[in-house]
């Protein structure tokens, strides 16, 4: 009989142990969208300070084309086709999706980024 408790109580404390680490799981691994602002925030720290940086992947993948807009044009040519763009100036710029500042049109304001879009002109 002794044996058998034994046997349930350890049993009983294996699943326990189980449970718990089921539980905790999901909390240790981070959320899509903390992995995200983790990229942004990578991102933006690997910007130098009044430049605009083009990455040639979304999400900020690969190494960047680091642009200080000092001399921009009315509207210019980005050094990359770029797939995600982090704007570390005090200055607005609009990024478009084809030349001479054509076509779709993102709009970034001084500090901010955006991790998905194509950019191949800017002004």
């Amino acid at each position: 009989m002794l044996n058998r408790r034994l046997r349930t109580g350890a049993l009983m404390t294996a699943a326990t142990a189980g449970l718990l680490t089921l539980s905790l799981a999901p909390s240790a691994q981070a959320a899509p969208d903390d992995a995200a602002q983790s990229a942004a925030a990578r991102a933006k720290a690997a910007c130098p300070v009044d430049n605009v940086c083009f990455f040639p992947e979304p999400n900020f993948g690969g190494t960047p084309s680091n642009v200080n807009p000092a001399n921009l044009p009315v509207c210019g040519k980005t050094p990359i086709i770029a797939k995600s763009v982090v704007n570390h100036t005090a200055e607005v710029y609009s990024f478009h999706d084809r030349t001479g500042c054509g076509g779709a049109k993102v709009t970034l304001n001084p500090g901010q980024e955006n991790p998905n879009f194509t950019a191949v002109s800017w002004r």
